[in-house]
């Protein structure tokens, strides 16, 4: 199939949102194991997947970041702060960063969501903290069922346009 042929089956179905919920891989199953990922996959993904959207026209993207990222960084407990900081996930921390600062400058709509601590599970009544997570306990989590359908209502809706709150459950 010639590129033309797949840029024009490609517009014909443009999408309205996209959804990224990319995380960095590490040497193991640990959020502590070794980062194995470039400095810069998330923030570079997201770069193109912002530079895909601004050729097809595609106004908005949601990102699954985590929370501590960004403006939330101040208000995560400082025992948490102080983990993150001294292990590996500070790579990643670093990464969501980039992504944070790139996305807000990009000029596209954006939601990026800072879940708590990831637990398995159903989807369960969520509660959103908009400003920068201030007030959610230190052992606060969310499960992934919650996380998805968020993700899901935030691409649907406009309430979240262009906020970064972080939930939990």
């Amino acid at each position: 199939m010639k590129k033309e042929d797949v840029r024009a089956a490609f517009q014909a179905s443009i999408p309205s949102v996209v959804l990224v919920t990319l995380s960095a891989p590490r040497a193991g199953d640990s959020p502590f194991a070794a980062n194995i990922s470039p400095p810069r996959l998330m923030a570079d993904s997201n770069a193109n997947v912002v530079a895909a959207m601004k050729e097809f026209g595609v106004p908005k993207v949601v990102i699954m970041q985590a929370q501590g990222v960004g403006d939330s960084w101040p208000n995560m407990n400082c025992i948490m702060r102080l983990l993150m900081k001294k292990s590996n996930m500070i790579y990643q921390y670093d990464d969501h960063n980039l992504v944070d600062q790139e996305v807000r400058a990009s000029g596209v709509t954006y939601v990026m969501v800072r879940p708590a601590r990831l637990e398995e599970g159903e989807a369960k009544e969520v509660k959103e903290w908009p400003n920068a997570g201030k007030g959610v306990g230190m052992m606060a989590a969310i499960t992934r069922g919650s996380v998805a359908k968020w993700l899901v209502d935030a691409a649907e809706s406009g309430k979240w346009d262009n906020t970064a709150p972080v939930i939990t459950n």
